[in-house]
């Protein structure tokens, strides 16, 4: 997956579309996006009921944490899992 622009994750965005009957996934949960002043990636929770977890670690919801390569992140449960190459 190449991000370019934003880039949402959840169960009703028009991005990385989960089922409806996925667990622990919001309909809008999470997003990507490249920071146009650092040039990294960031990883943003948006207000999703059961967390985005960064390296294992739950982040604020909103508030963007920057991503490198080799993290992983996941949605609700480690079932929803990416890892960012």
């Amino acid at each position: 997956l190449t991000i370019s622009g934003v880039t949402k994750f959840g169960r009703n965005v028009a991005g990385i579309c989960f089922p409806e009957s996925t667990a622990g996934v919001s309909g809008e949960h999470c997003q990507i996006y490249m920071d146009s002043v650092s040039g990294k990636y960031c990883l943003v929770d948006l207000n999703s009921t059961y967390g985005t977890y960064l390296n294992n670690l739950k982040i604020t919801p909103n508030v963007p944490v920057q991503i490198q390569s080799g993290s992983t992140f996941y949605l609700g449960s480690q079932e929803q899992m990416f890892k960012v190459m």
